[in-house]
């Protein structure tokens, strides 16, 4: 594991190592609640839109946004426990290039590699049935993504509706970082 990733953001009371958003005009088109990200990706490989898991062996979209709300609380110093805090965001179309950068370096340091072998020499044929999934993830969104976004702007509506629901701190993922 590389010095530069092992540990270096972690404090001891939570501090931010990313500007929070003020507001969600600030969020880009693209971009939808990580809670509708799933649905939208099940439905699109239900609809074979795109392949499901069962005929690919690619990282859904949804388990990368979701890895990247992990990272991001840990360096926090907060756990899972402490997501409700936030209101997570994912630019998909950053996700998709910064998941392919990823796919570019396989190497001991990179440790969100999947499909490889013990020496981060890829399966036969797994990297690029991966790109080919990711292309084709955001051949589809791209399609839906001004729908996509209106859904969750709903959905965060909805959230804030009963008594107690506040505002939380939006966060756009992925985070810009020297570690990206």
């Amino acid at each position: 594991m590389s010095r530069e990733f092992a540990h270096k953001n972690v404090h001891p009371h939570p501090q931010r190592s990313m500007q929070p958003l003020h507001s969600r005009g600030e969020l880009p088109a693209g971009s939808v609640l990580i809670d509708t990200l799933r649905p939208l990706e099940s439905e699109l490989a239900r609809r074979a839109i795109i392949p499901g898991q069962a005929q690919q062996s690619a990282t859904p979209v949804w388990f990368l946004a979701e890895t990247e709300r992990n990272v991001f609380l840990w360096r926090q110093g907060l756990s899972l426990l402490d997501a409700d805090q936030f209101e997570f965001w994912v630019d998909t179309k950053r996700l998709i290039e910064k998941r392919l950068d990823h796919l570019e370096r396989v190497e001991g340091e990179n440790p969100f590699v999947l499909g490889t072998l013990g020496d981060h020499t890829f399966l036969p044929g797994a990297k690029e049935s991966e790109q080919r999934y990711l292309m084709m993830f955001h051949q589809a969104f791209s399609q839906i993504f001004l729908h996509a976004h209106a859904l969750s702007q709903c959905v965060t509506a909805l959230m804030q509706l009963p008594v107690g629901g506040s505002a939380r701190e939006i966060i756009l993922l992925p985070g810009m970082s020297a570690a990206s």
